[in-house]
């Protein structure tokens, strides 16, 4: 859906450059064409991967004889979006500074293998395969300064800045499946994948810092760009207070959260206005 929006935009855009007449670039040296304001619209991708700070498992209580692995492989990390509104403030030609609040759906997921086996009976033994995913949606506030080389139609940038999210729901997707001997002969387990909220096991809010680069075409009334962000969490995304308590019936055999910090990469697209134009021409100030 994202992509044929976009498709549709840039036909959009394409179309206005051809009706519109040039602009003229204005000299600079201060006052209304020393600085411009830009709005618009982005959408894009992400994908996240889980780094452990601190494992946790309700096996260690057990005292039973049952080995647990868990598989955060970036196999298992599914893709995720985020749509949003930015405002661009360039107070000269080389610097921009970027507010762009985000609604985002961040996902990721691993897996955890259970074995046990009868020490009197090799023969009798059990073992389960679980697949964990995790759908969170959050409310993005990151703000970034831009520095801009070629202040012209083309404008590559690099950029970096912090982010603080505040978490709005999250749901989990739990699949199972395994082999039991116990019975003689091997059985073979499958479950249906089940879906269910988790918005309590995670905390409200996380920092994080944000650093990437992209480029800008302006067009005679408008900007069109992609841009690529690393994220890096600073903090983790568990509540610390509800991860052996919540959702018990759902966790899956012996299961808990571990403390988890995400990274990742994110593709955005945008497409903005200037909010600044020459009086007699009707012209936008050009940066």
């Amino acid at each position: 859906m994202v992509k044929y929006c976009w498709i549709l935009s840039l036909i959009v855009c394409f179309s206005l450059e051809a009706l519109a007449q040039g602009s003229k670039r204005r000299p600079g040296g201060g006052g209304f064409t020393s600085s411009q304001w830009y709005v618009g619209i982005s959408s894009g991708i992400n994908q996240f991967q889980p780094k452990v700070q601190e494992s946790f498992s309700e096996i260690d209580y057990w005292g039973g004889d049952v080995l647990e692995t868990k598989d955060y492989s970036s196999s298992e990390q599914p893709i995720g979006y985020h749509l949003g509104l930015i405002t661009i403030f360039s107070p000269a030609k080389f610097l921009q500074i970027v507010l762009n609040p985000s609604y985002a759906q961040q996902r990721w997921g691993y897996r955890t293998e259970y074995a046990w086996n009868d020490i009197d009976n090799e023969n009798n033994s059990y073992e389960i395969d679980y697949s964990h995913q995790y759908t969170l949606h959050y409310l993005q506030l990151p703000l970034t300064a831009r520095y801009v080389f070629l202040p012209r139609r083309w404008k590559p940038f690099v950029q970096a800045g912090i982010q603080y999210q505040m978490r709005v729901d999250a749901t989990k997707e739990l699949t199972a499946s395994g082999t039991d001997f116990t019975s003689g002969s091997p059985i073979s387990l499958q479950s249906d994948t089940q879906s269910t909220t988790a918005t309590t096991l995670f905390n409200d809010g996380q920092w994080a810092a944000k650093a990437g680069g992209g480029i800008f075409y302006h067009f005679t009334g408008f900007m069109a760009g992609i841009e690529l962000n690393y994220y890096y969490g600073f903090n983790s995304i568990v509540n610390d207070q509800t991860r052996f308590s919540a959702t018990r019936n759902f966790q899956g055999l012996g299961n808990a959260l571990d403390d988890i910090r995400l990274s990742g990469r994110e593709i955005t697209f945008q497409l903005v206005f200037p909010m600044k134009y020459l009086t007699k021409s009707f012209s936008p100030v050009i940066m």
